[in-house]
């Protein structure tokens, strides 16, 4: 709801500011009956003024709601807004049953890409995965940045036989996409259920994670195309 309210505030607040307005418009009616030249006038003005006002605090109060839950970098939610979503889906699940699949990613050799490239380099390869991640996981999955080269995603309504799909799924996008300097990426997907806690869930989505990175067996050849 609060992310509904915040995507709509700038119309929200600006019908509510007319809604005002109109009970001005009331009063003035009744204050200036002996002056209806000014009434007309008046009552023009305050739903003008009303509306864009609660326009313009509606406006802000979506930058300020984005600004505190989005990376600044990548345009993901950030961890802040992770912590309250993962909350939400571990209260559905309990509440209603079912599972869903938490996944984390670790760009590989990313440190290694740093030092050959530049941070900047670095920087674009975090934005290109960012924009891939959010253009082919899908609307309903909840891709943050985690941290440093690092992703995590929700996937509601997911169930353990979706693990492996959506594991390999992940790998072929980034490596086939290629966003920049022949990227591939760990993945550590668990599933989750209604008796797990969120530091489980992130502590069994790490060790699989980190079990994923030992299988690598050389580093990427950056700069090289795929062959």
């Amino acid at each position: 709801m609060a992310k509904l309210f915040y995507k709509y505030s700038p119309a929200i607040l600006g019908s509510v500011g007319a809604l005002i307005a109109t009970g001005f418009c009331v009063l003035d009616s009744y204050l200036l009956s002996d002056y209806p030249g000014y009434v007309r006038a008046a009552q023009v003005t305050e739903v003008i003024l009303f509306f864009m006002g609660g326009m313009v605090i509606g406006n802000l109060l979506q930058k300020l709601y984005l600004l505190s839950n989005t990376d600044s970098l990548t345009q993901l939610w950030n961890r802040r807004y992770f912590n309250v979503r993962l909350q939400k889906e571990l209260q559905h699940i309990k509440k209603d049953g079912g599972t869903f699949c938490f996944a984390l990613i670790d760009i590989d050799y990313f440190k290694e890409i740093n030092d050959v490239y530049g941070h900047t380099a670095g920087d674009e390869l975090l934005i290109s995965l960012a924009k891939l991640l959010k253009q082919s996981v899908g609307q309903r999955a909840v891709i943050t940045r985690w941290g440093g080269d690092e992703f995590a995603i929700i996937f509601p309504n997911t169930a353990n036989q979706d693990i492996e799909r959506l594991t390999e799924y992940l790998k072929a996008l980034v490596y086939e996409s290629g966003p920049c300097y022949d990227a591939t990426i760990s993945v550590g997907i668990i599933t989750v259920h209604d008796k797990m806690e969120r530091d489980q869930i992130i502590s069994l989505a790490d060790k699989v994670l980190y079990e994923d990175k030992k299988k690598k067996r050389m580093a990427p050849l950056c700069g090289t195309s795929h062959a």
